[in-house]
């Protein structure tokens, strides 16, 4: 799930957006899987929601476009 986004995404990534995909790297697995199943509540995800809620629209999971996150940053 990851790796399809970033392959469509890291090119056009700015240094800060970038920054954000590596701390969503770092996170453990069961908590992105929960976040990319379920969504977040906002705070547990913190400056991380919005790209948790980038993947999930890129996957088909969460109304909106993909990549819009990403521009704006």
């Amino acid at each position: 799930m990851l790796g399809r986004y970033a392959d469509a995404h890291i090119e056009s990534m700015t240094a800060e957006a970038l920054t954000l995909f590596e701390e969503l790297l770092a996170e453990a697995d069961p908590v992105i899987t929960r976040w990319f199943t379920a969504g977040t509540d906002g705070e547990e995800a913190g400056q991380l929601t919005g790209l948790v809620a980038d993947l999930r629209a890129f996957h088909g999971l969460e109304h909106g476009v993909s990549g819009v996150f990403l521009e704006t940053r």
